[in-house]
């Protein structure tokens, strides 16, 4: 399976992958989950991808995006966390507001149906995104620890 490497603040790349896991959780799941927790003491499946910090550019990492996966949104999926998250997007002027809209309207009108990963995330942050080679030769990717790809 291949990836894509979408660049996030480094603080933030956490609340993004937990706010696409919560997407497709029920609220069971969701609020029973890490209640209180620091995020170091939280359960790490709580996540829906992974995240590499770029190892000499501080403060900026890629999160790794199964591409084409297909994300089951349920039936009762929050948008709280996703919103929020993006929201210091919007503060921060890096994704307009209009996007950030767009996103929550598509999102609630596809509960209980799937989409793809990768268009959970703004247009404008997915113009960023890179694949494998791209992330790499920008240095994100490091040998050691990179996902593997299948051939």
């Amino acid at each position: 399976m291949s990836h894509v490497y979408v660049p996030v603040r480094t603080e933030r790349a956490a609340a993004i992958s937990a706010a696409l896991f919560d997407l497709h959780m029920p609220p069971a799941v969701r609020d029973a989950r890490d209640a209180g927790l620091p995020p170091e003491l939280q359960d790490p499946t709580r996540y829906y991808c992974d995240w590499q910090p770029h190892p000499s550019m501080d403060g900026w990492s890629v999160l790794i995006i199964p591409e084409g996966e297909g994300l089951n949104i349920h039936s009762k999926a929050d948008l709280a966390s996703l919103e929020k998250v993006l929201g210091d997007y919007v503060t921060d002027g890096r994704v307009p507001r209009a996007e950030v809209d767009a996103l929550k309207t598509e999102v609630t009108a596809l509960k209980g149906q799937p989409k793809r990963a990768t268009e959970l995330v703004p247009a404008t942050m997915r113009a960023a995104a890179m694949d494998r080679a791209a992330a790499k030769a920008a240095g994100y990717v490091v040998a050691d620890v990179a996902v593997e790809e299948e051939p």
